[in-house]
């Protein structure tokens, strides 16, 4: 694999390196510094915060450490000046033969005195740009820091997934399929919210810090929080799990979702599951090339709306719950989003790669892509029904509540809801879904 993977890589780097010159180009720019970014601490301690790169740096290089700098200059190969100070207090990072680094060419550095000084020999001259998260290093390397033209073309590119990407992201969602697996034989068992946390950082072999993003594990109502992120350790045998969790291969995400029922569960709320199951592998076959994703977003309100008029949730049409807006109050949130180094990745909302803006539609505010669908495109398919007693109240208290079956809507709302999520590739031929290729 090692040798398949520096093959991906080389071709990967060809791809980033020709579309950069192209964007240095017509953005005025003779040369590009990415920085990897710095290490925080906590106020008024001496306690590092979890540290996480610079996108834009890992997407050319895969090195993930504070303080790097990466130079790329169009026709040359991308110098890289790491920061690796000699230090007995912290294990110092030596790169070694790595699948990446024939790429490159590379000093390791012992100071930024001497990292500094070895990317100021080689700016070429003319206006370079930086790309980083504080200003510092444009500055001193007198840099036009983050100029907005070109970081909505990086964006832009990001969008679209070269062969290495895809493997990266393949192999994060077969990683954290083992940890969904894990989850749900501790949910099984009867573990509480901590314990299914614990058994899926296990399987996935993983620090929490090493995660893409915290772990959403909720037992009964707390389904129903989309962004929970408490893990109760005193609440055991629940009746449903949802649990949104991913893994990270070489900086790249897997963002998964998956709704269990114990055998304690209703059928009616078993019955739910089914049927949001049938909804969301629809829409992840319409995950195709030309198709608009907001009206892909759209689709999936009439197709829970479907669901919900189906399992006797609400009693009118689907076309008159969308219309109505009583869909939105089941489902909040978007239909999905681009994934990749960053989980909610960057470029949703662009137009076109000049940087001209696509909002999301004002009754779907929340919607974290607007784009139309390209091969090489790789986004989130998780649409989602829940009980959220905020949103429901406004129509049980309003003159259309008998819309809404309230029986049905009080018999399950100690569930929480139901949340589907599979990672989803665009291709020539059509979707190719990368978490079931893993997980059931």
């Amino acid at each position: 694999m090692n040798d398949d993977l520096t093959s991906l890589f080389r071709e990967h780097l060809e791809i980033r390196l020709e579309g950069i010159a192209e964007d240095l180009r017509k953005t005025g720019y003779a040369a590009l510094v990415l920085a990897s970014g710095p290490q925080y601490f906590y106020f008024r301690d001496d306690q590092p915060a979890p540290y996480r790169a610079n996108a834009h740096f890992l997407h050319f290089c895969p090195w993930e450490g504070p303080g790097h700098l990466l130079l790329i200059r169009p026709g040359k190969k991308p110098f890289l000046a790491t920061l690796s100070p000699d230090d007995f207090w912290y294990e110092p990072q030596r790169i070694g033969d790595a699948f990446w680094t024939d790429g490159f060419k590379i000093a390791e550095c012992g100071s930024r005195k001497r990292q500094i000084s070895e990317i100021t020999k080689r700016l070429p001259k003319g206006r370079s740009a930086g790309i980083a998260e504080s200003g510092g290093v444009s500055e001193t390397l007198g840099l036009a820091h983050n100029p907005p033209a070109l970081l909505t073309r990086l964006d832009w590119r990001r969008a679209i997934k070269t062969g290495y990407e895809v493997e990266c992201l393949s192999e994060a969602n077969r990683v954290g399929a083992e940890g969904h697996i894990a989850a749900d034989a501790a949910f099984q068992d009867g573990g509480s919210e901590l314990e299914v946390h614990r058994a899926f950082l296990a399987a996935v072999g993983g620090l929490e810090a090493d995660l893409p993003y915290p772990t959403i594990v909720g037992l009964n109502e707390k389904g129903a929080v989309l962004h929970y992120e408490g893990k109760r350790p005193h609440v055991r045998n629940g009746r449903s799990l949802l649990i949104d969790a991913g893994a990270r291969v070489r900086g790249y995400a897997s963002d998964i979702t998956r709704t269990f029922a114990a055998s304690s569960a209703e059928d009616r709320f078993r019955s739910l599951i089914a049927a949001m199951e049938g909804a969301q592998q629809a829409l992840c076959e319409d995950v195709r090339a030309g198709r608009p994703w907001a009206e892909l977003h759209h689709e999936a309100h009439l197709a829970l709306s479907g669901v919900l008029k189906d399992e006797n949730v609400i009693n009118v049409s689907a076309e008159e719950a969308v219309e109505s807006g009583l869909s939105r109050v089941f489902f909040p949130h978007g239909l999905g989003h681009f994934l990749g180094i960053q989980v909610h990745d960057v470029g949703g909302h662009l137009a076109d790669p000049d940087g001209r803006r696509a909002p999301p539609p004002k009754e779907h505010p929340m919607l974290r892509s607007t784009r139309t669908l390209e091969p090489g495109h790789v986004l989130t398919v998780e649409p989602g029904v829940y009980f959220i007693d905020m949103l429901l109240d406004r129509w049980r208290n309003g003159k259309n509540r008998d819309a809404i079956n309230w029986q049905a809507v009080d018999a399950l709302t100690p569930y929480g809801g139901v949340r589907i999520e599979d990672n989803v590739l665009v291709t020539d031929t059509g979707p190719r879904n990368l978490t079931r290729e893993h997980l059931p």
